[in-house]
């Protein structure tokens, strides 16, 4: 299930246009804009004083997302997390104040937002139709015109890694290929996420990953895969029923991001995999194009539930009713960037 910053998009308001909001998403007609005889606006300051260059940042401004204040997240759940405190929104009566504005600003509520997906643990309640069904990357595709697809620039993925191992190959849970375009993908693993969350630091059942072995990865078989791929070795691993492949399959993606999230506990557990993980290579399947590992690993942390509530099972509640938000642990936040470079 998607989320787009923003209230409905009517299909008056954006051309090719769909309807698409924090709720749900829909398919609707392309708006019926005749420019024909528009005006051009000669007397308005904005189009005739200020330099397109800054008239551009003005929209931007006015169109990018914020949170909806009067929308916070329980901080008790699990979709609740630094970054993640309010309903997104995105204003776009800016759209409807002339044919020329329109025609500027048309796909920048697409350009400018965060593409939102929850392969589990989302906030279904505080959507329209309340359901708690996985990502449909080919509705939301289908709800967009050519050119807002076209548009699109950051998708996110909160990812459970169950979900993230299965994507593409579990087509009755509905776990649908990446094909989509996007030029900076995020995947994130919060700390419930992971297979091995609720194991003891100490246990042998411990954090592991790898973009190109199939189901689920051991810490001991991680461990035990080569450091080190050349490139045309990663051509042969990254095969289809893998999330590594499934990755390669993002049209024109020139930014991966990776965001481990983890009880600070097990932050030694983390620590191996990032060591892993610098190795890790990605060949675009559109081109020549590799995603490499870039820069340095950022770290943060945050306080927060040990067990938080899941909007679609209640299983997963937080024992007892005493509880401060935000105060049981400590988790340890890593982010990996890979950047596109010529094979």
């Amino acid at each position: 299930m998607a989320l787009f910053h923003g209230r409905r998009v009517r299909a008056r308001d954006l051309e090719g246009g769909f309807r698409y909001n924090a709720d749900d998403f829909s398919v609707s007609k392309p708006a019926e804009i005749d420019y024909n005889g528009m005006d051009e606006q000669s007397q308005c300051v904005l189009f005739c004083t200020i330099p397109s260059e800054i008239r551009t940042l003005i929209f931007e401004y006015a169109l990018a997302p914020h949170d909806n204040l009067a929308k916070p997240y329980g901080k008790d759940k699990m979709y609740c997390r630094p970054g993640r405190l309010y309903h997104p929104k995105t204003d776009i009566s800016l759209l409807q104040t002339c044919k020329l504005v329109f025609q500027e600003t048309r796909v920048l509520p697409v350009a400018l937002a965060t593409h939102t997906f929850w392969l589990f643990g989302g906030p279904w309640r505080g959507m329209k139709t309340g359901q708690k069904g996985l990502a449909r990357f080919s509705a939301w595709q289908d709800s967009m015109s050519e050119e807002q697809r076209a548009a699109v620039d950051y998708v996110q993925i909160f990812a459970q890694q169950m979900f993230l191992e299965s994507l593409g190959t579990q087509s009755n849970m509905g776990l649908e290929s990446l094909t989509f375009a996007a030029r900076t993908l995020r995947i994130t693993l919060r700390h419930t996420d992971w297979w091995s969350w609720e194991s003891p630091p100490a246990s042998s059942d411990r954090l592991g990953i790898c973009p190109w072995e199939r189901g689920r990865t051991s810490h001991q078989k991680m461990l035990s895969l080569p450091l080190e791929h050349t490139l045309d070795a990663m051509r042969q691993l990254m095969r289809p029923g893998t999330w590594g492949w499934q990755v390669c399959q993002v049209k024109n993606l020139q930014t991966l991001e990776m965001e481990f999230e983890i009880d600070e506990r097990k932050k030694h557990q983390l620590d191996a995999i990032l060591e892993r993980a610098r190795h890790w290579i990605f060949p675009m399947s559109d081109g020549d194009g590799v995603l490499r590992q870039s820069g340095m690993v950022s770290h943060s942390s945050y306080d927060g539930f040990v067990r938080s509530k899941d909007d679609s099972s209640p299983v997963l509640s937080h024992t007892g009713s005493h509880h401060t938000p935000w105060t049981d642990r400590t988790f340890h936040v890593a982010t990996m960037t890979w950047k596109r470079s010529v094979g």
